[in-house]
């Protein structure tokens, strides 16, 4: 019952937008909402909490994985958390870094080939939404106005580039048991 709970309250939080910003800005208040969607529960079914494999998350955005991983139990893991854009490096990435140990982060994307792209990033009344950003223009503006139907023309779009590298290219030693992919 707490479970259904939980994740009828995040589904909430996602659809009043200067809600769902101030959360995700303030994570490290709200970890009682973690794992964020109820799909990363399905983890604990695939491996023990004492599995030492590494996880891979790719598209690390401000680390809502990474902690979803933690906050279940996965302790012994070292994640690999991949994410080109620096402001959410440094405010956010640093200090799951912190606060979790064996946290490894690659400033740059993944992609099937490396090369600088422009990323588009939604803001919402000057707020920057990071969370709603896509290499593909046409993409995230239909995903806005899915999501908030009732304010998307509200929300303005930036661009800057990014760079992606190919994931063979980059020489990690890693024994991967879970790679988690959110890229636009």
């Amino acid at each position: 019952m707490l479970f259904n709970f939980k994740y009828r309250i995040v589904k909430l939080i996602e659809a009043i937008p200067l809600l769902q910003i101030f959360i995700y800005n303030n994570l490290e208040k709200f970890n009682f909402l973690f794992p964020h969607d109820k799909d990363y529960n399905g983890i604990k079914l695939l491996f023990h909490k004492n599995e030492k494999r590494d996880f891979l998350d790719i598209g690390a955005n401000i680390g809502l994985s990474t902690i979803g991983f933690r906050e279940m139990g996965f302790k012994l893991n070292n994640i690999h958390l991949f994410e080109p854009d620096n402001f959410l490096i440094k405010e956010y990435l640093n200090k799951i870094k912190k606060k979790y140990s064996n946290i490894y982060i690659h400033r740059f994307g993944l992609s099937n080939i490396s090369e600088k792209k422009f990323l588009y990033r939604a803001y919402y009344k000057d707020k920057f939404f990071h969370f709603n950003n896509s290499f593909d223009k046409q993409y995230i503006l239909a995903k806005i106005k899915h999501n908030y139907p009732n304010k998307f023309k509200e929300f303005k779009l930036k661009k800057k580039p990014f760079k992606l590298k190919k994931f063979e290219d980059i020489k990690i030693k890693s024994k991967a048991c879970f790679v988690k992919i959110d890229v636009e």
